[in-house]
């Protein structure tokens, strides 16, 4: 579906499931509303629909914040930034490296490194 980024963190979108037996949609009008997003369908009361709503900057930072993401992506730039950049001395580093923090570098390595190579 053709979803357009939101400018107001007032506004919503409705989004339903075309293949829901609740909607009710001809095959022009779906293809119009999974192409260009507009709704011209009928939804009844038990409709599966997902209102998606923009997030203020505070309520984005809340909802990273209760997410965990602060804390894992500052570990993360943390050991990225001490790790050497030689890969014998980076082999050393890891081994002198707390159970915790290892563990750790284990996991970033596999995330980031792929996406950085």
């Amino acid at each position: 579906m053709a979803i357009s980024f939101l400018s107001d963190a007032n506004a919503t979108i409705d989004v339903y499931l075309t293949f829901d037996a609740s909607i009710e949609l001809t095959d022009e009008d779906r293809s119009i509303y999974l192409t260009e997003g507009v709704f011209k369908g009928t939804a009844k009361d038990d409709a599966t629909k997902f209102t998606l709503k923009a997030l203020s900057p505070a309520e984005r930072e809340e909802a990273e914040m209760q997410a965990g993401s602060y804390t894992r992506s500052e570990l993360g730039r943390l050991l990225w930034t001490e790790s050497p950049n030689d890969e014998k001395e980076k082999a050393q580093w890891q081994h002198s490296l707390s159970t915790g923090r290892e563990r750790s570098i284990i996991i970033l390595s596999s995330i980031y490194k792929p996406s950085l190579s």
